[in-house]
């Protein structure tokens, strides 16, 4: 993972313009390594990528299998309240302090269930990040369009930052596997166009080739403090609705910004796109205000500096990469899921999974102190004290990770 961008002098263009046409080719120097000391250039392989498009490309392509995933390994938790998660709000107990997130972001923004992954999961993550990769050897990238060409870049961006977390899994830090010798952002573990890629030279050549900030909105860093996982994948119709409704939720969350006198301090997420924001002052002040809810802008308005500071280096998983159960009640899955299978034809493998949330199954709504891992329960309750638990699969099945694909590229309808 590297974040290190150096502010470069590109001309800034508001979110009102579309993502998707227009290329910048400012110089810039990416790092995901948030120490943020210098860092050389990336490796000519990023800067090799394919860059041409086609305006009005008739070509499209499908993420069906990745769609499946993210439904049914994504947990939506809704938007923040901004009330920090602090350990005061914690029982007294040093398991509920060591397992888990104490930080102010602790009970934000979407969570995969990494837990429940295996080894059959994790091949499947490598199937389908193997085929996207292998698209150019079907359609030369040049032959789509620029949104379309962005929707595939996040999602193979996105698919190759989960089967690392999964592969890692379980770890809590991701720092560990994003910085120094572990670097797995920095492995070119791809091939695209022939081209040996890591996900740093992904970032690179999205953050190079399209010039509205939003598409940082579209980066999932596999922590809590980046942007949310969503679930269902990019697509170039939806594209722009799907970036501005993760900048909402990002911009106005504690992970966005938080206030300390008339300082604004803001994610390390934003060095990344330093670019976009050539005054970074006034130009990040503009671009967060644009997001934020009326009372979030008139702070945002006031403060007289934005210090990009913050980051919540956690994974964004439910159980904040621990293997605590909290105690054997916990060896009854009714005390975490309830769920039933039922007959679907559109479902893969003809099977689908609906489930009795944590608001009706009783086997959690009467849990005690022991039935759920402390910092599992918290979160429950955070996620029900904001009336924003939504009905969803919360068991992965590997049924659900059946890849669905009649063919990855398409003609448009």
């Amino acid at each position: 993972m590297a974040w290190l961008s150096t502010f470069g002098k590109a001309k800034y263009e508001g979110e009102n313009t579309m993502i998707l046409n227009s290329k910048v080719t400012a110089p810039l120097i990416i790092g995901l390594a948030i120490a943020f000391t210098s860092l050389g250039p990336y490796a000519a392989s990023a800067a090799n990528l394919p860059t041409g498009n086609t305006p009005g490309s008739k070509y499209t392509i499908s993420y069906a299998d990745w769609d499946y995933v993210l439904a049914n390994s994504v947990l939506k938790t809704g938007r923040s309240d901004r009330r920090p998660a602090s350990r005061a709000t914690l029982k007294n107990t040093a398991t509920r302090i060591r397992h888990g997130n104490t930080k102010a972001t602790g009970l934000e923004g979407n969570r995969v269930l990494f837990h429940e992954f295996d080894d059959r999961h994790r091949a499947l993550l490598l199937a389908i990040r193997t085929d996207l990769e292998a698209v150019p050897d079907t359609m030369p990238l040049q032959n789509f369009d620029k949104p379309e060409q962005l929707a595939y870049w996040l999602n193979l961006h996105n698919v190759a930052v989960m089967l690392e977390v999964a592969r890692n899994y379980p770890i809590k830090n991701i720092k560990r596997i994003a910085i120094g010798k572990k670097n797995v952002w920095a492995k070119k573990t791809m091939v695209i166009d022939g081209i040996a890629t890591s996900i740093e030279d992904i970032e690179k050549h999205i953050v190079t080739n399209w010039s509205n900030p939003l598409i940082l909105y579209g980066l999932f860093m596999g922590t809590v403090g980046g942007p949310n996982i969503r679930t269902k994948a990019y697509t170039a119709d939806r594209l722009t609705d799907q970036l501005r409704e993760n900048a909402t939720e990002f911009v106005n969350s504690l992970r966005g910004v938080r206030f300390w006198d008339n300082e604004a301090r803001i994610s390390l997420h934003y060095k990344m796109g330093a670019r976009f924001f050539p005054e970074f002052q006034r130009d990040v002040k503009k671009h967060m205000i644009q997001f934020a809810d009326p009372s979030l802008a008139e702070k945002l308005t006031a403060a007289k500096r934005f210090n990009p500071r913050g980051y919540d280096w956690s994974i964004a998983d439910l159980k904040n990469g621990d293997s605590y159960s909290g105690s054997s009640h916990n060896t009854n899955p009714g005390a975490l899921v309830h769920f039933i299978e039922t007959p679907d034809a559109a479902a893969p493998g003809g099977a689908k999974v609906n489930f009795n949330t944590y608001i009706t199954d009783p086997s959690v709504i009467n849990h005690s102190s022991s039935s759920l891992p402390p910092h599992v329960s918290r979160f429950f309750n955070k996620l029900k004290e904001r009336n924003s638990l939504r009905q969803r699969k919360t068991k992965v099945t590997i049924e659900e990770f059946t890849t669905v694909q009649e063919g990855r590229v398409r003609t448009k309808e």
